[in-house]
């Protein structure tokens, strides 16, 4: 789609992670693509590119993430064009793992102008972990237009060692603070802002 640049951030740290960029790029090849490989935090560097962005609306996006292009269609403020996520290993075997209506990573869409309005990506952020969940409430608390799209996400497998840094990253337990703020103020409403 002309309309819809996609922005990921990559560090390789493993062969696989290599081959699903490849196999990202491929897929993605008629589409405009940003890939930032010099980062320090992903958050400030998602937030650079969307700003230096020309088009409509951005895409968010991990490089292990495949969706069909028929459900890349933008339907509000902010799009999750996928309902559910199917994990693909190197053998092409499929398993659904992650459960109905998981929607909170992979790839979200945009309307630039909002996403810049209401702040981009929390840049307080620090490694990796709790950043999707935290953009999902503050989205919401923001009072952003929050949409999915019905069908399948294929999340290519990989044996990298940025998954473990969610367990391992000495700055999650700030991170989930950061997500949990944002959680609570949607879910007790008016009276969170008087606690």
């Amino acid at each position: 789609m002309d309309n819809i640049e996609l922005i990921v951030c990559y560090k390789e740290d493993s062969k696989k992670r290599k081959e699903n960029k490849n196999k990202f790029i491929e897929y993605w090849k008629d589409w405009q693509v940003t890939l930032i490989e010099d980062y320090k935090e992903r958050a400030p560097a998602f937030n650079e590119a969307a700003r230096n962005s020309t088009n409509k609306y951005i895409a968010l996006a991990d490089i292990d993430a495949i969706i069909p292009y028929e459900q890349m269609q933008p339907l509000g403020d902010v799009t999750y064009p996928y309902s559910y996520i199917v994990d693909v290993d190197e053998n092409g075997n499929k398993r659904m793992p992650w459960g109905r209506y998981w929607r909170y990573g992979l790839m979200i869409i945009f309307d630039r102008a909002k996403f810049l309005e209401f702040g981009g990506e929390n840049e307080n952020f620090k490694g990796y972990g709790w950043d999707d969940l935290e953009r999902f409430f503050r989205a919401l608390n923001y009072g952003l237009d929050v949409m999915q799209v019905e069908g399948p996400a294929y999340h290519m497998q990989h044996d990298s060692l940025y998954h473990e840094q969610h367990v391992t990253n000495p700055y999650s337990v700030d991170n989930w603070k950061l997500m949990n703020k944002q959680r609570m103020k949607y879910e007790l409403g008016e009276y969170y802002e008087k606690v």
